[in-house]
């Protein structure tokens, strides 16, 4: 039986006052980013922070940037970290080298104390996209703007590239668009493959069995009803979820929405829209099946939802423990983009990319799923009185943060829930004096002289990954602290 997180049945403000997390010195040394946040990736005792090297033959010292995305296996020994940015390398006469010039996904094995990595995957493109088969024997990836998915099939020598599915778009709906391959799902029973079209507003599915694209579904409300036309909804959908085998979500991020999909013998169907508070980026569910965790990014927020009615339980803010900040100082700029559940369900991880920070949510019953079906859902009011609603019997709340490195884009729990790994995708470039421009030229290879000196801002920010003990109560608000210093939270100084 996985054990409950040591902080659950404190309060938030108790945690931090008892552990004089609102006094003391500041921490460990880190660095500045040009907006004038302090970073400090290894302020956690234990922590463990290191960038990713994919060995490249010929740059041995290269290093990657903008890891997007991460996925833990089904049996918790495999981690994937997925980069999607600007990892380009040219030559003295300014021309790309393709052999040099790819994404990357890292394998690591996270089945003993401290992450082993064993492999380093290429893929030309890819963009957010990263999902296990259920039977934890291959993974699968975004093509990004190739429009495709292409699969990685384990062995005895590790994984190699399997099949690539091809979604068919010729171009995206926007000006001058192309097509984007976004957030991808496997569903439970390994038969589908989920895709959310982020460029064509919609969503591909892909029978695993043939490997062919089967389908696809605009989920703008004018393809379902012509009445509708003119109506938003559905465009710029970036995440999609199973629910069960028939049946899932797509987060359309442009106009706040999660719409619910069927799956039916004549192929998929929209449902339902729920509007959401701010732009879902990511959703993850229970193991009940009965909650559905939605991360809003330009809000700073979480909205837990009931997916079988499609109606919303709370909605918890996640940019710090309630009175840390000034009552009705919102802060803004938290930018919440991935999350995570500990195995036991009771405690959601947050990445807070504007923060630099992993906020770490205890959940109440309602958040769990617990919560009666007569319940009502707590008002604004209750929630800051801290009392109940109806038989609501608790409430949700951030009980601390954690630093991690410059904008962190993804987080997962150790399968004993006793660490958790998160990566980020930049680091603080320093000067690129050579990462010049020239605005004279108009054509994509004609700036050789800026293009050789491999000093283009992109390429100098490096991703990284953090691993670290799942940290106690004390711990925890010695983070929360280091946190507040680092993004200048008032009345805090170090």
């Amino acid at each position: 039986m996985t054990k409950t997180m040591a902080w659950v049945g404190i309060s938030a403000a108790g945690l931090l006052a008892a552990t004089g997390a609102w006094a003391g010195a500041a921490g460990p040394l880190g660095q500045f980013t040009p907006t004038g946040q302090l970073v400090t990736p290894d302020a956690a005792k234990g922590s463990v922070f290191q960038r990713l090297n994919p060995g490249l033959a010929d740059m041995p010292g290269f290093e990657a940037g903008q890891a997007a995305a991460t996925a833990l296996s089904p049996d918790g020994k495999t981690l994937l970290i997925l980069t999607s940015g600007f990892n380009r390398n040219f030559g003295p006469k300014g021309a790309q080298i393709p052999a040099l010039s790819n994404e990357y996904v890292f394998v690591f094995d996270v089945g003993g104390a401290r992450p082993v990595q064993k492999q380093v995957l290429t893929i030309s493109n890819a963009f957010l996209g990263l999902a296990w088969a259920p039977a934890g024997d291959r993974f699968f990836v975004s093509g990004g703007v190739e429009d495709k998915v292409v699969e990685f099939v384990g062995g005895a020598q590790g994984y190699a590239t399997g099949r690539s599915f091809a979604l068919g778009h010729k171009a995206g709906l926007g000006l001058l668009s192309r097509p984007e391959a976004a957030g991808i799902a496997v569903s439970p029973d390994g038969a589908h493959l989920l895709v959310a079209n982020l460029q064509n507003d919609s969503v591909s599915l892909v029978d695993l069995t043939t490997g062919k694209a089967i389908g696809e579904l605009d989920l703008r409300p004018s393809a379902q009803d012509p009445k509708a036309k003119g109506k938003p909804g559905g465009t710029v959908p970036r995440a999609v979820l199973w629910l069960s085998s028939t049946k899932a979500l797509v987060a359309s991020q442009r106009d706040r929405q999660v719409i619910s999909l069927s799956l039916t013998p004549g192929g998929l169907k929209a449902g339902a829209r729920m509007a959401m508070s701010g732009q879902p980026v990511a959703m993850a569910a229970n193991r009940r099946g009965n909650r559905v965790y939605v991360a809003l990014d330009n809000s700073d927020a979480v909205a837990v939802i009931n997916p079988i009615k499609l109606t919303l339980v709370e909605t918890i803010a996640t940019a710090a423990p309630k009175g840390m900040l000034p009552k009705g100082d919102k802060l803004g700029g938290a930018g919440t983009n991935a999350l995570a559940l500990s195995p036991d369900g009771r405690t959601l991880f947050v990445s807070n990319g504007g923060e630099n920070a992993v906020a770490v949510i205890r959940f109440g019953d309602g958040a769990q799923g617990r919560r009666p079906a007569t319940a009502k859902v707590m008002t604004e009011a209750e929630r800051e009185g801290g009392g109940k609603a109806g038989n609501v019997a608790t409430h949700s709340a951030v009980m601390g943060l954690i630093p991690t490195g410059w904008y962190p884009t993804g987080v997962a729990v150790r399968a004993d829930g006793k660490g958790l790994y998160v990566i980020n995708g930049k680091s603080p470039s320093g000067p690129n004096p050579k990462g010049c421009r020239n605005n004279l030229v108009v054509g994509e290879d004609d700036d050789p002289t800026c293009k050789a000196a491999q000093q283009y801002v992109w390429q100098l920010e490096k991703a990284g990954f953090l691993t670290l003990p799942m940290p106690g109560g004390a711990e925890l608000g010695r983070l929360t602290r280091q946190v507040a210093i680092n993004d200048h939270f008032p009345g805090y100084a170090d």
